[in-house]
């Protein structure tokens, strides 16, 4: 399969540019984020060869878009061809023509049940801003976390498929018995983050595997209750044991 050529005007990635991915159901839970500032393209499709952010769904296209930063700094988006194209707040691309991206613009790939809300760079304190700094937010800010995870998905997960396998047909136990094996793996090893990023980059079935498991830096509300609580009960450092919640069974490891 041909790689995806960047545009010409491929240039330097602006910091602190992600997609916050939502759930299209349910009211739009956060679900991950995920980092677009670390180079200047990243490729969206269903084949982990050729693709830097996997879609594990069904209508996602081998190579289905690619997202490019400018040399002007603006974010554009370019559709690659996907049969069940692209969309930006509800307007289907062009094939091949890059659409401008903001902060907030709202991005579908095909049918996959997930919304990927743009949020570009830090927004710049205006002169006499009482509230950039203000006890709430900074006390919000020192409440965030950061984790890292492993998932094994079973077929009574919310969504039983993934870029490892598209028709997941373990049990629950099937897949609480994997996360167990592979916790023991990890508490034993000599170098504890080492083979849990490792383990995550393997076998997890979350697209954070491309990250080693990592989540970014999250607060409270934006995960599910089950995996918040047991994110916020580790110290930094420290390994959960297995925790299920409606995505399947995890490990947990707070980085920060």
């Amino acid at each position: 399969m041909a790689k995806f050529e960047p545009p010409s005007w491929a240039g330097k990635p602006t910091p602190s540019t992600l997609f916050k991915v939502q759930s299209s159901e349910g009211g739009g839970e956060h679900q991950e984020d995920i980092r677009l500032d670390e180079k200047s393209y990243y490729v969206f499709g269903r084949t982990k060869e050729s693709c830097d952010v996997v879609l594990d769904h069904g209508s996602a296209s081998r190579m289905h878009a690619a997202i490019v930063h400018h040399t002007n700094g603006r974010l554009y988006i370019i559709d690659l061809g996907a049969t069940q194209g692209t969309t930006v707040d509800g307007k289907k691309l062009v094939t091949h023509k890059p659409v401008q991206l903001v902060d907030g613009s709202k991005i579908k790939f095909g049918h996959i049940p997930k919304y990927y809300r743009t949020s570009i760079g830090s927004k710049k304190r205006k002169p006499g801003d009482q509230h950039a700094d203000s006890p709430d937010k900074k006390a919000k800010q020192d409440d965030m976390v950061r984790c890292s995870h492993l998932l094994v998905k079973h077929k009574d997960s919310r969504r039983p498929s993934s870029h490892k396998e598209a028709v997941i047909t373990r049990t629950k136990e099937e897949a609480v018995e994997m996360v167990a094996r592979f916790l023991e793996e990890i508490k034993s090893s000599a170098d504890v983050a080492a083979t849990f990023g490792e383990l995550a980059e393997r076998e997890s079935h979350c697209s954070s595997s491309k990250r080693k498991g990592d989540l970014g830096p999250f607060g409270r509300g934006k995960m599910q209750p089950i995996f918040e609580k047991a994110a916020y009960a580790l110290k930094v450092g420290e390994l959960s044991g297995v925790v299920c919640t409606d995505s399947g069974a995890h490990i947990l490891y707070r980085t920060g």
